[in-house]
């Protein structure tokens, strides 16, 4: 029988990634609640990229993520 096995390495692309994927699900809904927590969690992530970047490693698929993400709040900047 064959079973699925999830690798988990805590690594800071993964973080990145993470970090990401909360800042994609809170851009939807950012209310009075949660925009401290966005707006921190953005800041946290411009930071890793840049870190990493420095370090040469290959964050092409985040740094997409990335633009997209602040395409969206360029468009829609009404709730921050």
């Amino acid at each position: 029988m064959a079973y699925a096995v999830e690798s988990h390495s805590e690594t800071p692309a993964n973080a990145i990634r993470e970090a990401l994927g909360n800042a994609e699900r809170l851009v939807v809904s950012i209310s009075a609640q949660n925009v401290e927590e966005f707006l921190v969690l953005l800041d946290q992530i411009e930071h890793s990229l840049e870190d990493l970047e420095a370090q040469d490693v290959d964050l092409r698929s985040e740094q997409v993520r990335w633009e997209g993400l602040l395409r969206r709040l360029s468009s829609n900047p009404g709730p921050i």
